[in-house]
C-alpha cells in the first residue's frame, strides 16, 4: 500500500513524500527508524481503479491474489494463530473485494463448525479441485499449514508457467496485428488515391496491381461488414471448438501443429506430473488423485485417456503399465520413470522430477519461440511490403515508359 506523510526531522525540518508499506502500523514503523516525528499519515488514494481493481469488483480473482492468500494464510497458521483469526487478519488487509467476499464466507463456514475445505468448495471459478482436496488432505492429517505452502508453490509455478507460454505469443501476435494494420491502412488510405490517378490514363495495369485496387474497392464498400462478419465467425468458431462434441478432435489437432504441438504436449505433462505428485504427497490414494488430475488438465485428450488410465488402475492394473498404452501422450520416458518410482516406493519424488524437467522444456521451446518464428515473420511482411510497393511502382514504371517511347 501506498501512504503519504508529512513529518519533520530532528532538526525541525518539515518532510513530504510517499511510502510503501503493508500497513499502516508498517509505514509508521518505518518512518521512526528514519527518526521523523509523523504529523500526519494517510493512504493515498488513486483517481482510477487497477485493472485487477475493476475484476474483482466484477467477481474475478487474479492468480497472484489466490497465491498471496494461500501464503500468507500457512504463513499465519504456522505463527501459532487460530483459522479464524488467521482469516479475520487476512480479511483486514486485502484490497480486493471479492476476495474479502469469500473471505467473510470462510470465517462464517468455519464459525458453523465446518472445515475450510467445504467454504473453499462453495467457489469452484476460485478454488479448483486440486486446490480443495490438497487442503482437505491437510485437514484430516493435520498438516494444514505445510499443504498450503505447498499448494502455494505449486500455483506459483503453474502460472509461472502459463506466463512464459502467454509471453512467448505476444511478439509473433503483435507482428501480425501490426501487419493487418498496415495492409488495411494502405487500402482504405492510399489505394484509393492512386486508383484515381491510374484511372485517368487508359492504360491496362499489371495484374498485382488489379488486385489490390480491388481488394481496396472490397474494402471501401463493404469493409465494415467485413469487419463484422470476421468478429462473429471468431466467436462462432469460439463456441463451437469448445463444445464437448468437437473438443476431442480440435484438442488433438492441437497437439499434432509443428512446434506449437510439442509445447502443449510438454505444458500437460508438467502440469499433469507436478498436480498428480502434489495430491499423492498429500495422502490422496492415487484412484482419487488421478481423477483429479484428470479434471484440471487443460487438453482434453489428456484428461480423456487420464480417465481411462484410473479405471485400468481401478481394475488393479499397474499405473505405470496402464499408462503405457497411450504412448502417443505419454513417452516411454515418463512411464519406465514412473513404472522405477512405483517399485522404490518414491512416486512422488519421481513425478515432481517430471515435473522440473518438462517446465524446463517448456520454458526453452517457449525462449527458442520468438527465433524460430523471427525469419518467417520477417518474410511474411517482407512479402506484404513487397507486393504493396510493386503494385504502386510497376504501373507508374509502366506509365512513364510510354510517355518515353511517345
Amino acid at each position: 500500500m501506498l501512504f503519504c506523510y508529512v513529518a519533520t526531522t530532528k532538526k525541525g525540518e518539515i518532510k513530504k513524500g510517499e511510502i510503501e508499506a503493508f500497513d499502516e502500523k508498517s509505514a509508521i514503523e518505518t518512518l521512526r527508524k528514519k527518526n521523523f516525528l509523523i504529523i500526519s499519515l494517510g493512504e493515498k488514494r488513486k483517481l482510477f481503479l487497477k485493472p485487477e481493481k475493476i475484476l474483482s469488483y466484477l467477481g474475478f480473482v487474479s492468480h497472484l491474489e489466490k497465491v498471496v492468500f494461500t501464503k500468507h494464510l500457512s504463513l499465519m497458521l504456522k505463527a501459532g494463530l487460530t483459522l479464524n483469526d488467521s482469516l479475520k487478519i487476512l480479511k483486514n488487509q486485502t484490497t480486493s473485494f471479492q476476495i474479502k467476499k469469500i473471505i467473510n464466507s470462510l470465517i462464517k463456514t468455519v464459525e458453523e463448525g465446518q472445515p475450510l475445505s467445504s467454504g473453499l468448495a462453495k467457489y469452484p471459478r476460485v478454488f479448483s479441485d486440486f486446490y480443495v482436496n490438497i487442503v482437505r488432505a491437510g485437514e484430516k492429517s493435520g498438516t494444514l499449514e505445510e499443504n498450503l505452502e505447498h499448494l502455494s508453490v505449486q500455483i506459483t509455478k503453474d502460472f509461472e508457467l502459463r506466463r512464459r507460454v502467454k509471453s512467448a505469443m505476444a511478439y509473433p501476435t503483435v507482428v501480425l496485428v501490426a501487419t493487418v494494420i498496415l495492409g488495411v491502412s494502405l487500402s482504405l488510405l492510399v489505394f484509393p488515391k492512386l486508383a484515381r490517378l491510374f484511372g485517368t490514363f487508359k492504360v491496362e495495369l499489371p495484374l498485382l496491381t488489379r488486385m489490390l485496387l480491388a481488394i481496396t474497392d472490397f474494402l471501401e464498400h463493404w469493409g465494415l461488414y467485413a469487419g463484422l462478419a470476421v468478429v462473429v465467425l471468431f466467436f462462432v468458431l469460439r463456441w463451437i471448438l469448445r463444445r464437448k462434441l468437437i473438443r476431442p478432435y480440435s484438442h488433438q489437432l492441437v497437439l499434432k501443429i509443428p512446434l506449437f504441438g510439442t509445447i502443449a504436449k510438454n505444458l500437460n505433462l508438467a502440469r499433469f506430473s507436478r498436480i498428480l505428485g502434489s495430491l499423492l504427497k498429500s495422502g490422496l490414494p492415487i484412484i482419487q488423485s488421478l481423477e483429479i488430475t484428470a479434471n484440471t488438465l487443460n487438453n482434453f485428450s489428456y484428461r480423456l485417456n487420464l480417465g481411462k488410465v484410473n479405471q485400468e488402475v481401478e481394475k488393479g492394473e499397474k499405473f505405470s503399465k496402464a499408462l503405457a498404452s497411450y504412448s502417443s501422450l505419454f513417452p516411454a520416458m515418463v512411464t519406465q520413470m514412473i513404472a522405477v518410482g512405483e517399485k522404490t516406493g518414491r512416486l512422488e519424488e519421481v513425478l515432481f522430477y517430471l515435473a522440473e524437467f518438462y517446465e524446463d522444456e517448456v520454458d526453452a521451446a517457449t525462449k527458442n519461440l520468438s527465433t524460430i518464428l523471427e525469419p518467417i515473420l520477417l518474410i511474411v511482411i517482407g512479402i506484404v511490403v513487397g507486393g504493396v510497393a510493386m503494385a504502386i511502382i510497376s504501373p507508374i514504371y509502366q506509365l512513364t515508359a510510354g510517355l518515353r517511347i511517345k
